[in-house]
């Protein structure tokens, strides 16, 4: 499988965005976070991984029935990055310059990439550079569930912060926030269990999204794939769900079965000031 992975990165104040701090973000975390997210990527989707025979002394290649290429495009604008900042190799990514008349629309400026390379990958994903993929069958399902739903039924999965200590140690981040009034739940079953799904979801955000090449290729039929519009929240998040949300079938893993398909956000700053909220309630 050949996997395509654009991520918006800025590190810096950008005017105007709903509750941006006046003050840089710790540089320190934002590195963490960014190099987490990469090597995310290569230890779940790379082909490089070992074991250790203690008796010959050696390592022996693993994981062969996942036989992944992945490119890994990270975009940014002027000199408002950390990416020389980081402590991993320059070979796992693509540095991508690219101008934007402001860094918050850095979101929508990555299709450019995606567009570029059409037909040339099996999946084309954008994620935002403090998310962490967990699952090396993430893609297995995502491939299982639009043969089993509709070519043009996505999946997003569910965004969740780890919050040690406090009454939930992995708290989902990204509940209700739009309410439809219609709303279809289809099941399915995969390894004895009956999973889940809700189309659309209470809030369709996950901040990142995964299409096939098919998909890509009506994407840009439709002619919205150039919209800019920012209607859905900010810049940020309608880059990465308004115009998914109005041209598939979206659906997430409902509630019982959140895990099916989850990401994990880096830090626990939504985690902790929900939970703040709740607890004075």
């Amino acid at each position: 499988m050949k996997i395509l992975f654009v991520i918006p990165h800025y590190f810096g104040y950008v005017e105007g965005k709903k509750n941006a701090s006046t003050t840089l973000i710790d540089p320190a975390l934002r590195i963490a976070a960014l190099e987490r997210t990469i090597l995310s990527l290569h230890l779940n989707f790379g082909s490089s991984s070992s074991y250790i025979n203690f008796i010959d002394k050696i390592t022996y290649s693993t994981n062969s029935i996942r036989s992944n290429q992945i490119d890994i495009f990270i975009c940014t604008h002027d000199n408002k990055h950390i990416i020389n900042s980081l402590n991993i190799k320059d070979s796992y990514y693509h540095h991508t310059p690219v101008q934007v008349d402001d860094p918050i629309n850095l979101g929508f400026a990555c299709r450019n990439i995606l567009q570029q390379y059409l037909g040339k990958y099996d999946y084309y994903c954008y994620i935002e550079d403090d998310i962490c993929i967990r699952d090396p069958y993430f893609f297995d399902k995502l491939k299982w569930f639009t043969a089993v739903v509709h070519p043009l039924a996505v999946l997003f999965p569910n965004r969740y912060e780890i919050c040690v200590n406090m009454q939930s140690n992995k708290l989902y981040i990204d509940g209700i926030s739009l309410v439809y009034k219609e709303q279809y739940v289809i099941s399915s079953f995969l390894f004895d269990k009956e999973i889940k799904f809700i189309l659309p979801p209470d809030n369709p955000h996950s901040g990142c999204y995964f299409i096939n090449k098919y998909q890509l290729e009506y994407w840009i039929d439709t002619g919205d794939f150039e919209n800019r519009d920012s209607s859905f929240v900010s810049p940020l998040e309608s880059a990465a769900t308004l115009s998914i949300k109005n041209n598939f079938q979206l659906y997430k893993p409902i509630w019982d079965n959140a895990d099916f398909l989850e990401v994990e956000h880096f830090g626990s700053n939504y985690a902790n000031k929900y939970l703040r909220e709740i607890g004075s309630n």
